[in-house]
């Protein structure tokens, strides 16, 4: 059988089916969820700060950490099954240790997959593609590393988000899930008098305590104006996210991202088959 995209393609259509399928129990399990999960108006000096009521005993199933785990696992073999087809496209001869580097330091990806300091012990994983060629470039382009260029964070980077979930579902355990404060406009949660002078407001970025109350808003007003008369608004926009519980939590719409960003790698080196 000839070099083609054809893998990738299937592995990228079998991820989109469980995303299809975690969004829906996602959207079960969120109406039960937010329809218990109240919010109240609380002073703390002069701010006005919204606080979250967890809902008792309303805990996220484990089955959506599997769902999301064989999603990623399948968005990671996209880009590992493109390394071995390049592999054949050269005709050379792929093996174990080929896969798609993944690196937010460009001195480890140097030391590891340009210049391997063993190679017979332990090859580039692009061992068996030119590394003075197109697709080589393509793939160091997209490296997490090279966002430090722009001044932008490769932590943050979609691949970088991608190995890190993917090495947690594989190697550890379930992925942790906690859910966030969703994006929303401050509209959206308070309601005011127009005719008061708003001086500042501040948005928590932290997830809904199982435990405690969650603060997520705190907003300022001029104690010289009209009274704000302050009221907080139901439905309150909720982000699940999936992570290692406590350096690294991924908000479900980045992982959608991430998809996005994976299906753009299949088109990226359509030109080589």
């Amino acid at each position: 059988m000839s070099p083609s995209l054809d893998s990738p393609r299937l592995k990228l259509d079998r991820a989109d089916e469980h995303l299809d399928v975690l969004d829906e129990e996602l959207r079960v399990f969120l109406n039960c969820y937010t329809e218990r999960l109240s919010s109240e108006h609380a002073l703390d000096g002069p701010w006005h700060i919204v606080l979250v009521n967890p809902p008792a005993n309303e805990l996220p199933p484990p089955r959506l950490s599997l769902i999301c785990g064989d999603a990623i696992q399948n968005l990671r073999a996209v880009l590992d099954h493109i390394v071995w087809q390049l592999v054949l496209l050269e005709g050379n001869r792929p093996d174990k240790w080929n896969s798609f580097p993944v690196y937010t330091n460009k001195e480890q990806f140097d030391a590891n997959v340009r210049h391997p300091k063993n190679p017979k012990r332990r090859p580039s994983p692009l061992h068996g593609i030119d590394p003075n060629g197109r697709a080589w470039e393509l793939i160091e382009k997209v490296q997490p590393y090279r966002r430090r260029l722009f001044d932008q964070t490769p932590e943050l980077h979609e691949l970088a988000f991608l190995t890190s979930l993917s090495n947690i579902d594989k190697h550890r355990t379930l992925m942790s899930q906690m859910m966030f404060p969703g994006k929303a406009t401050l509209g959206d949660i308070l309601s005011f008098n127009p005719d008061a002078m708003m001086l500042d407001y501040k948005v928590a970025l932290q997830p809904f305590s199982l435990e405690e109350k969650t603060e997520v808003i705190r907003v300022r007003f001029s104690e010289t104006g009209s009274d704000p008369q302050v009221r907080v608004k139901p439905n309150l926009p909720v982000n699940p996210s999936f992570g290692d519980g406590s350096t690294l939590q991924v908000p479900i719409r980045t992982i959608k991202q991430i998809r996005t960003y994976v299906r753009g790698f299949i088109d990226y080196f359509d030109e080589f088959f």
